[in-house]
């Protein structure tokens, strides 16, 4: 068992020296895109996905609520104002974040170890660097994650308890 485990570890060693070059340009060029998008030189929106048309009138369902509600609404009473609590309830929910992807659950859970760049990540979650970079972008949204140099490298850490 011991063998085994030595010999995967050199061939991961040798695998990670081959392409340790190509990451570093990567790197490189992600940094300047960055760098780039940051200073506005990327001034093409991206495009948003079309909206369903709203249907021509209202379904049975929508009509039938208007009607329960103004039914049920007290004298003086409009029934915008009955449903209005209602709306905003609506509207909470669509701000909640979504739930961590499984990707962003691994990517937390090998960072709580210390921090990873982006190659690191690779070979400890065993998931593709484009699964892992959408990922960090998610998380740096969320503010779960910053975005450190080390060794000149972009690497991802977990926010120390002062910056949260």
């Amino acid at each position: 068992m011991a063998d085994l485990l030595t010999s995967i570890r050199a061939e991961i060693e040798a695998r990670l020296r081959e392409l340790k070059p190509a990451l570093t340009e990567f790197e490189q060029l992600s940094t300047a895109a960055e760098a780039l998008a940051e200073e506005g030189g990327d001034t093409a929106k991206p495009a948003r996905p079309a909206r369903p048309a709203k249907p021509a009138r209202p379904t049975k369902r929508a009509a039938s609520r208007r009607r329960s509600a103004r039914a049920s609404a007290p004298a003086g009473q409009s029934v915008r104002a009955k449903t209005e609590p209602v709306k905003s309830a609506r509207r909470a929910r669509k701000r909640e974040q979504p739930a961590l992807t499984p990707t962003g659950q691994a990517i937390l859970a090998a960072l709580e170890h210390g921090s990873h760049t982006l190659a690191e990540l690779v070979v400890v979650t065993a998931l593709g660097a484009s699964d892992i970079r959408e990922a960090l972008r998610q998380l740096r949204k969320r503010k779960a994650i910053v975005k450190t140099d080390r060794e000149g490298k972009a690497a991802y850490a977990l926010p120390s308890n002062g910056a949260e």
